[in-house]
């Protein structure tokens, strides 16, 4: 039950009932409401710039996972390059083997220079190597 409250008015020289009018009531509402407001505002701001969301945490698991996935592709694409240079050597060694010269397209893809010691003198003497030089020193 509530305590009733009672004050002296000096001009009849009697305790009287404290009636606090609605407008005072309902200011005082508005103030707690809007101090707790502020509050929690405050608390969650400094929280989270310390603790991090729930949104943010599963965020950066997903982005460790989404690395993890980059690191186990490239190390797949690093180990499919390296045995599509063995198949292509192997692939240069048995036409060289077979037709006593380089193919162009992998002479193409070293862009470097070519010499006779290097790539051998082909079937006809050493017409083929020396088209293919020409061709990239020009």
């Amino acid at each position: 039950m509530k305590k009733i409250k009672y004050y002296y008015n000096t001009h009849t020289l009697r305790y009287e009932k404290l009636v606090t009018p609605f407008r005072v009531k309902l200011l005082r509402v508005f103030a707690f409401l809007a101090t707790a407001f502020v509050t929690a505002a405050l608390i969650s701001y400094f929280a989270f710039q310390f603790v991090g969301s729930p949104n943010e945490k599963f965020l950066r698991l997903q982005n460790q996972a989404i690395e993890e996935d980059i690191e186990d592709l490239s190390d797949s694409v690093q180990q499919i390059q390296m045995k599509m240079m063995e198949l292509e050597r192997r692939d240069n060694s048995v036409y060289r083997s077979i037709f006593l010269f380089l193919r162009i397209e992998s002479l193409l893809s070293t862009k470097g220079s070519i010499s006779k010691e290097q790539y051998g003198e082909g079937k006809n003497g050493n017409g083929w190597v020396f088209h293919i030089e020409r061709v990239f020193n020009e």
